[in-house]
């Protein structure tokens, strides 16, 4: 009776033991996502062969369309844009929102991607478009909290692709007042296991 009892209570410092390293490695885990997000736009950006923007956050569009009006690439792939929206719609919204100021790149430089549903499809995409167009490097534009995942899913797929990261942010990031968010904070939550997955499957299913 008394070994049972040793045995069990073992076995029961076992899972506690168990369950705090899985707690500490999981909070020391998000802290170092919090820590990547970037809280800064790059200062200087090389020119690349394409701008890639994913759908999906606010000023997505806008950065990565004035990107290309500024000559840092000459094409410009979006990626996820839904199947209701039309080249037209695209080009209404960019006026209407005074985005883009030459109309002419829309048509020459511009190219719509309809086929991602998720970040996954984002990178599977784009990746295409680029094998397509013979590209090796892209300036990749997505929002601030979203990069790091984004960056590891494109790079899972092609790691010789050349990827310059630019951030964008909805407003001044502040950290903490998206902590003490609850919906930014379950936005960073949710975020941070997408990532987990992205890394695991990334680990297990690519080479």
């Amino acid at each position: 009776m008394e070994n049972a009892v040793f045995s069990f209570r073992i076995i029961q410092r076992s899972l506690v033991t168990f369950f705090l390293l899985v707690v500490f490695l999981w909070i020391t885990g998000f802290a170092s996502f919090l820590r990547s997000i970037p809280i800064h736009t790059p200062d200087d950006i090389v020119k690349s062969d394409a701008i890639v923007v994913l759908t999906g956050g606010p000023r997505r569009l806008e950065v990565g369309t004035t990107l290309l009006e500024n000559d840092k690439a000459d094409l410009l792939f979006v990626s996820g844009v839904n199947e209701k929206v039309t080249r037209s719609d695209m080009l209404n919204l960019l006026d209407e929102q005074k985005i883009l100021k030459n109309d002419k790149l829309f048509n020459c430089c511009i190219t719509l991607g309809y086929t991602a549903e998720d970040t996954r499809g984002n990178a599977k995409e784009s990746l295409k478009w680029m094998r397509d167009n013979s590209l090796s490097s892209i300036i990749l534009v997505t929002s601030n909290y979203h990069m790091q995942r984004a960056y590891s899913e494109f790079k899972s797929q092609n790691p010789n692709i050349k990827i310059t990261k630019y951030p964008v942010f909805n407003g001044k990031f502040r950290l903490l007042s998206w902590l003490i968010h609850p919906k930014k904070f379950t936005l960073l939550f949710l975020e941070y296991h997408k990532l987990i997955l992205t890394n695991l499957r990334a680990y297990c299913c690519y080479p």
